[in-house]
């Protein structure tokens, strides 16, 4: 079954909402230094969510011209280079390179036409892997970065 491109879109956008009402509940400092899963803060939550964002675009623009990106690392490694690559950037950065990731992606799909988005390639493995394929894991009805949102309000008791 294939995930509509209007759902996805509007998956992504309230997951990017919820995110966004955390970030302007809390003091920058907070989101810096409260820890909301055993091993992260909010910030590396935001890192973590935008490198997603910026792999999506790529993986999108792979499978576009069959060439379909290989991630050799594995996601604990792929999540601890990315907040190591932002070491020195400030919350304000971060929150403006979370918003254009989103924004990207987001312009990426909605530009897509019929075609592409039910594009289809073959992974090296001999593997079929379609553009709309990327997102069948949206098909509960909620974006990673909405799941994040949720544990945070819960850990941190907010509205």
């Amino acid at each position: 079954k294939s995930m509509d491109k209007q759902k996805v879109i509007a998956i992504f956008k309230a997951g990017h909402e919820q995110f966004g009402k955390i970030l302007q509940q809390l003091a920058p400092r907070l989101i810096g230094s409260i820890p909301v899963s055993d091993k992260w803060t909010i910030r590396e939550v935001m890192i973590h969510i935008a490198e997603w964002y910026w792999e999506f675009v790529k993986e999108i623009d792979g499978i576009l011209v069959d060439k379909p990106v290989v991630n050799s690392s594995d996601e604990d490694t792929f999540n601890k280079k990315a907040v190591e690559a932002r070491k020195g950037k400030n919350i304000g950065e971060l929150i403006l390179e979370w918003q254009d990731s989103f924004q990207t992606l987001i312009t990426k799909v909605e530009q897509l036409s019929d075609k592409e988005w039910s594009h289809i390639c073959k992974e090296a493995d001999g593997k079929e892997i379609a553009v709309q394929s990327l997102f069948k894991y949206l098909e509960k009805g909620i974006s990673h970065e909405g799941e994040h949102a949720g544990e945070i309000i819960n850990k941190l008791k907010l509205e």
